[in-house]
């Protein structure tokens, strides 16, 4: 999977945001899984490009469809249904 993380400047949200983004890119499956973090401040055209509206705003690129999310992630739960993502299970063996 493809991700990219618009943020604004390291403010508390921002930092926030990549925290949690990094956390739920490496608790998916598979080792295919990216995570790109651009600085609107920094690179202006690709949040322009990309249509960005607000800080911190994680896109969800591949596999389509292309999936938006505005906020600091916090809310894991909620992430993952408006990304279409598989709910975090815990492994455990069936006794």
């Amino acid at each position: 999977m493809k991700f990219r993380l618009f943020i604004c400047d390291s403010n508390t949200s921002s930092q926030l945001a990549i925290r949690n983004a990094q956390s739920l890119v490496s608790s998916l499956d598979g080792s295919d899984n990216s995570l790109e973090i651009i600085d609107v401040l920094v690179n202006p055209e690709a949040a322009e490009q990309a249509r960005i509206l607000a800080t911190p705003t994680l896109i969800k690129e591949e596999p389509t469809p292309v999936r938006m999310l505005v906020g600091d992630l916090s809310d894991m739960a909620r992430v993952r249904a408006v990304l279409h993502l598989p709910s975090k299970v815990k492994e455990e063996s069936s006794r």
